[in-house]
């Protein structure tokens, strides 16, 4: 007599193992030349699809993003310029760019 075939996935022996970080919020600022704030300037979360746009002063937030201690790396752009850097939630960013009149 026959056994019949098995199908489905192979058992797992080892423990599955998952690292969670807290989610947060990253705040700032991107401002052009003599501090002026930069309205409708987009932030970009390296690696995740997570974006903002800044209001009339120049602040954006983006939530939902991992309380690592390394820190997110972001993109800001706005009129043509570009600049890179770090967000950590629960510390305010500032973003620099440096705009042609």
């Amino acid at each position: 007599m026959r056994t019949p075939a098995r199908h489905g996935a192979k058992r797992v022996r080892t423990p599955l193992v998952v690292h969670t970080a807290e989610m947060g919020v990253i705040e700032g600022r991107v401002v052009g030349p003599k501090d002026i704030p930069i309205a409708g300037a987009v932030i970009t979360a390296s690696g995740l699809s997570n974006t903002a746009r800044t209001d009339r002063d120049g602040h954006f937030r983006l939530v939902g993003m991992p309380g690592t201690a390394d820190g997110v790396a972001l993109t800001a752009r706005a009129r043509g310029a570009e600049t890179d850097g770090v967000g950590v939630v629960g510390k305010p960013v500032v973003f620099r760019l440096a705009l042609e009149d």
